[in-house]
């Protein structure tokens, strides 16, 4: 008899220690997910060159509509900035809003000239890209001494985070 009051009682311990861990795991969820309804993204790019950018004098102009540029932008491949007249060093310029980003791979051109009395200096421009005016990429591109700044920059723009809350009960 006492072999059999043994079985009979883990049965009931273990059956009911399975169905209370069973109905605790579909339970409502310790995490919780909160996604706002969010207004569209707005993406921006801001450059700054270290150098007076001016268009180039020897640049063969064929059409007189599209005079020779000081700084091109192109942005997954339309251009979005052509500015053909002199650009002071240090002044940003932004492109607000950036049309055509996309969450995932994008890429920014540049090109710009710098004088021709500066031909034997490196130059820079610092390419920064904000989403609803918060960074989320940076970099700062040299040239080659005599040579216009060209620059290709690839970047990601990855999904905004969800923020994520903890349920107010304890388990």
């Amino acid at each position: 008899m006492r072999p059999l009051l043994a079985v009979i009682l883990s049965v009931v311990i273990l059956g009911g220690l399975w169905a209370y861990t069973g109905m605790r795991t579909h339970g409502s969820p310790s995490v919780r997910v909160i996604v706002p309804d969010a207004p569209q993204e707005r993406f921006a790019a801001e450059l700054t060159l270290t150098f007076s950018a001016e268009a180039d004098p020897f640049a063969l102009n064929v059409d007189e509509a599209e005079a020779p540029a000081a700084v091109l932008v192109r942005f997954n491949g339309q251009q979005v900035l052509r500015i053909t007249e002199r650009l002071v060093a240090g002044d940003p310029v932004e492109i607000d809003p950036l049309p055509g980003a996309v969450i995932g791979d994008n890429e920014l051109f540049l090109e710009a000239n710098p004088p021709v009395a500066q031909g034997n200096q490196a130059h820079a421009v610092r390419v920064r890209i904000t989403r609803d005016d918060v960074p989320i990429v940076e970099k700062t591109f040299w040239s080659e001494p005599g040579t216009r700044l060209s620059v290709r920059f690839p970047f990601e723009i990855r999904p905004p985070v969800a923020d994520e809350a903890i349920d107010d009960h304890e388990h």
